[in-house]
């Protein structure tokens, strides 16, 4: 147990949560977007729900609410790595 009060499994669940969120989404590796989907997810675990399903909902809310948070916070979002297909081989273009 930590100082905050999360066990091992809790914070291996948080870190999961966090990266199945942001896994697939362009701006998944910007800085302030992780903050504020991993602030939820901490929101979550401290509040006593520490399950996996649990922690993964709570960081997904942020999502549905991203428009609106982001109007009180600048967020930066990125343009992913796209592959295109260019005469049959393919290429990574560059952001």
């Amino acid at each position: 147990m930590t100082e905050d009060g999360l066990d091992a499994r809790t914070r291996a669940n948080m870190n999961l949560a966090l990266e199945r969120i942001c896994r697939h989404r362009p701006d998944g590796e910007d800085h302030q977007f992780r903050q504020l989907v991993a602030q939820r997810i901490v929101q979550c675990a401290k509040s006593g729900k520490k399950t996996l399903g649990a922690l993964t909902e709570a960081g997904e809310r942020v999502l549905a609410r991203l428009p609106e948070l982001v109007g009180s916070r600048p967020v930066r979002v990125r343009r992913s790595l796209k592959t295109i297909s260019i005469g049959g081989g393919a290429r990574k273009d560059e952001p």
